[in-house]
């Protein structure tokens, strides 16, 4: 009856995280985290306390996320488990990267990529290389950082892991783009761009729109630059992303101010794409 009761609390605990029920699935999560603790089953008390951080992480409780791995880590380490141990380390790199410590950070996906690697985890290594590869972009550190994303690109490519290397041609394209080898730049966002269509990943296709935005006007060519910014203005209004909208249509703004009046439309007047 235990083993039932258990199963079916993590289904309902999933499922209301899935649907970003947040305060049930902390409910359920930390009924989980007693039953494992009371029935002496450390793996299903720390994987409670693990979600109960991706749980608070989601929320932007990045203090209380950081409590919760910490417990769950101090279970894996003393269990021996490194796979639940090495998943810890990434998230609390995670939280030490939004909070800009890029030491910490680094320290963390270190020690997540060094349990990684020993277990030939290549899907786990990539997503770490990629992640020390956003710290190293952050410190304009370009040739680290390229380094880190080329060593991602290799075995999300070698895996047809088509989302994981979208993104890495993406921030390859970024890279380029902050060295100013715009033709680079460009050809790494049409890559991106082409796997995020088929994909049907609209953010992912909406980012990438905007920064060939940003080459196209770094470059002076404004009646492109008009074009992909709007084709991004699109999606993020569809969506209901306020952030992105504003943004965009600020950089429109600065564009149509550029360009002189009447030349580009009204920021109220693009609520839909043009043309491909």
């Amino acid at each position: 009856m235990d083993l039932y009761f258990t199963a079916l609390i993590q289904l309902l605990a999933a499922h209301a995280q899935n649907t970003r029920n947040f305060q049930k699935a902390a409910h359920l999560f930390e009924r989980l985290a007693t039953s494992g603790k009371y029935h002496g089953d450390a793996k299903i008390e720390a994987s409670a306390y693990h979600q109960l951080g991706m749980i608070a992480q989601e929320q932007r409780d990045l203090a209380g996320a950081e409590q919760w791995y910490c417990k769950a880590m101090a279970i894996f380490e003393k269990q021996g488990d490194e796979h639940g141990a090495a998943s810890t380390y990434g998230q609390l790199g995670r939280i030490a990267h939004e909070r800009r410590d890029f030491a910490g950070a680094e320290q963390w996906y270190r020690k997540s990529l060094a349990i990684d690697e020993k277990q030939g985890n290549e899907h786990g290594a990539a997503m770490t290389y990629h992640q020390l590869g956003r710290i190293a972009e952050e410190q304009c550190d370009f040739a680290s950082a390229e380094q880190w994303y080329r060593k991602a690109m290799a075995i999300f490519e070698k895996q047809g892991n088509e989302h994981g290397a979208a993104s890495t041609y993406h921030q390859l394209g970024m890279i380029a783009q902050e060295q100013r080898d715009f033709a680079s730049a460009e050809q790494w966002y049409h890559k991106s761009l082409a796997i995020e269509e088929k994909l049907g990943d609209e953010h992912g296709a909406a980012s990438t729109y905007g920064q060939l935005g940003n080459l196209a006007r770094m470059r002076g060519d404004i009646a492109v630059a008009e074009r992909w910014y709007r084709k991004a203005l699109a999606i993020w209004v569809k969506y209901g992303d306020k952030h992105y909208e504003a943004m965009t249509r600020s950089l429109l703004e600065d564009l149509r101010e550029a360009a002189g009046p009447g030349s580009i439309p009204e920021p109220g007047e693009m609520e839909s794409p043009p043309p491909a």
